[in-house]
């Protein structure tokens, strides 16, 4: 364990520019296809249907929260977790790489197998994308001590949310200037861009090997421990209640850059101005949520109680203590 630990503080910069490098990246690559802004604009060239536009934020919500079960089984008996992570990080991108060739290739003939080829597509990034939080999250869990897991959340989404509100300008020059739907392309093609440069430098991370290692469990086995967690942990049930709420409300949220585009005669290119105000609008409640999760893990770190501070992550409520695995993203 002293081992464990001298290795992650001796890289411990390093993996902090690194891991801010890849969230800054990233950030710019989703703020170019934000499923709230950006895609139900594009999908709405398609279709008058809100049902199938409210797909894209349904879609976005099962595959970050139920995947992941997969994943966190898969990871939990690995000494390193940066091979698996790595390689479903390269499955996230290559969807985007198709959407930009297809949307180009398409234009705007075949709506039905428009609607249908993104749909999937954008299903496989969002599966992606919930099997990639656990190993992760267990990543980050190892390379950054807990005391400054909140600065480093913190800067690392607040910067990046920022950069994120560069590229919602950005996409709504692009849109405007463009035709559709080529101007949508090029979006893809930037988000895929972007989102691959920021694997190159996760894949730069220099992760330490598990102190200790589980015994790999069968499937079976790890399910039927959830409920009893679930029972046990009242932090972890509140969570899951939150997080049902949110999902429920976030259907109806990809509407709302529709509705502004249809009742107020706009063009498709105010979605980058709503994608800039709510980029500026999370950058700000960023910025106070890890202000507050400095206090809150320094407060943990120093009581009495056998906490998570020993373990990988700090939010206890996004794990199973019986599993030592994360089960949900952030």
């Amino acid at each position: 364990m002293e081992h464990f630990d001298a290795y992650a503080e001796k890289n411990y910069r390093w993996n902090l520019g690194v891991s801010w490098a890849d969230g800054l990246l990233f950030s710019i690559g989703l703020a170019f296809c934000t499923d709230l802004t950006i895609l139900p604009v594009f999908l709405n060239n398609f279709t008058d249907s809100k049902m199938i536009i409210s797909l894209i934020p349904a879609i976005t919500m099962l595959g970050i929260t139920l995947p992941p079960l997969l994943s966190a089984h898969y990871i939990e008996s690995l000494p390193r977790k940066k091979p698996a992570a790595t390689w479903i990080g390269a499955a996230m991108r290559i969807p985007w790489l198709f959407l930009a060739i297809f949307a180009w290739y398409l234009g705007d003939n075949s709506p039905a197998l428009n609607i249908t080829l993104f749909l999937g597509l954008y299903a496989i990034f969002t599966i992606s994308w919930g099997l990639v939080m656990p190993p992760w999250l267990d990543i980050i869990g190892k390379i950054i001590p807990l005391q400054r897991r909140g600065f480093f959340m913190g800067v690392r989404f607040a910067v990046g949310r920022l950069a994120g509100m560069a590229a919602g300008f950005a996409a709504y020059y692009l849109i405007e200037k463009g035709t559709f739907p080529t101007n949508f392309a090029l979006l893809f093609a930037l988000s895929f861009v972007f989102m691959t440069v920021s694997l190159g430098f996760f894949a730069m991370t220099r992760e330490p090997a598990q102190p200790v290692v589980k015994a790999k469990r069968k499937f079976a086995d790890f399910m039927r421990a959830i409920p009893t967690t679930i029972r046990h942990d009242r932090n972890f049930y509140w969570f899951i209640m939150f997080n049902m709420l949110v999902s429920g409300s976030n259907l109806a949220l990809g509407l709302y850059a529709v509705y502004g585009v249809q009742h107020f005669n706009q063009t498709d290119s105010i979605s980058g101005i709503f994608t800039a105000v709510m980029m500026f609008a999370q950058t700000i409640a960023y910025v106070a949520w890890g202000q507050w999760a400095i206090a809150a893990a320094t407060r943990e770190a120093s009581s009495s109680r056998p906490s998570s501070a020993s373990w990988p992550l700090s939010w206890r409520w996004l794990r199973l203590p019986s599993t030592g695995t994360t089960l949900s993203s952030c």
